[in-house]
């Protein structure tokens, strides 16, 4: 095959991802405006799944932190469990969270783990192991790093912890959920999140089935940054940041 017949199918298939997918995507995605929330038993877990969690909340405990809230999305993905674990830490009014997913199985398919202080003035930073290179819109009230070869929740609030002495903001006022409040405050961050999509133009508001489809804009751009290398580029740019924040606080 020569240089131009390669090129002519090699074009359609750019094509195809680049400028068909997303419409494609926007005519099946949706969003719910509103998270319903399951508290995780023992019993929910498969075996693998039961080690991830006990893993995690050992190593979080190691630090101080103390769990106000273990849920799951019920039926988010078929054949997957996604189970959330939102804790804080009440001297240094901290907030973490582990999140992982497993099949039905117990085979773990994604780990993450993120430290996160929430300033009275709604801005946060925001210290994550996420291995994803994210579609959504950068939130201009967060300062966040992505270290997405750490996954010990210890190692992970030591750098946290020097971002914040560095920021000049570790004396501030914070919020905290109350542990009677903790999933109201869950499904608030997700309410939160969904209007910023909106005014962003990422999304559209709720219609009669409380769902928010996307628009056109927001179909393109995420399913773009979903794409090579686009995708590579992004996770690239993610981790050499972090990386340079890190180096930069001598940890």
């Amino acid at each position: 095959m020569n240089h131009a017949e390669w090129m002519l199918p090699a074009a359609g298939v750019v094509g195809f991802f680049y400028g068909a997918a997303p419409l494609l995507i926007l005519a099946s995605q949706t969003l719910a405006a509103e998270v319903a929330l399951t508290p995780t038993r023992v019993e929910d877990l498969p075996a693998g799944a039961r080690e991830s969690l006990r893993q995690l909340l050992e190593a979080f405990w190691a630090q101080g932190f103390e769990v106000v809230s273990n849920c799951r999305v019920p039926d988010a993905v078929p054949g997957v469990l996604g189970v959330q674990v939102l804790l804080v830490q009440p001297e240094s009014r901290d907030i973490g969270y582990g999140i992982f997913s497993s099949t039905m199985v117990g085979a773990l398919r994604a780990w993450m783990v993120t430290i996160r202080t929430r300033f009275a003035d709604g801005t946060q930073i925001i210290t994550s192991s996420s291995t994803q290179a994210g579609v959504f819109p950068a939130n201009p009230a967060a300062d966040v790093i992505h270290a997405n070869w750490i996954k010990d929740p210890a190692r992970l609030y030591r750098i946290h912890r020097a971002r914040l002495v560095a920021s000049g903001r570790a004396g501030e006022p914070r919020m905290l959920p109350a542990p009677e409040q903790a999933v109201e405050y869950q499904q608030d961050e997700w309410r939160e999140e969904i209007a910023r999509l909106i005014r962003t133009g990422y999304y559209r508001p709720p219609g009669g089935g409380g769902k928010c489809g996307m628009t056109l804009k927001g179909a393109y751009v995420m399913t773009w940054r979903l794409l090579w290398p686009v995708k590579q580029l992004r996770q690239l740019r993610r981790r050499m940041r972090a990386w340079r924040v890190i180096r930069g606080l001598g940890v």
